[in-house]
């Protein structure tokens, strides 16, 4: 995720750089008529590099969702083992009621 953003920083840094020369060196007029151009070779550049991160990123959060469910799910079979045994019946219920509950 670090390279992500400093490859959009590098990005923002070129796009500054272009605005600036594009300004010193046109007229207002014939400067804005070459923004979409300049926002289009902008996004073309930086898709890669976001695609790259996003997919990354979901990755990790599917990881940490699998992760998380599968230590809830272990938590939650121990308890209602526990529960079947009939030991702490009681507080075993009540954890569980409160965990479903929010």
């Amino acid at each position: 995720m670090s390279n992500l953003l400093l490859r959009i920083r590098e990005l923002e840094k070129q796009v500054d750089n272009q605005v600036m020369r594009g300004i010193a060196s046109k007229t207002a007029e014939s400067y804005f008529k070459s923004v979409p151009k300049l926002v289009e070779d902008v996004f073309a550049r930086a898709a890669p590099t976001l695609m790259d991160g996003a997919l990354t990123g979901a990755s990790k959060i599917v990881e940490q969702s699998h992760d998380y469910l599968v230590g809830y799910i272990t938590k939650s079979s121990a308890q209602f083992q526990e529960c079947l045994r009939g030991r702490s019946m009681d507080s075993t219920v009540q954890q569980l009621t409160a965990q479903v509950s929010g």
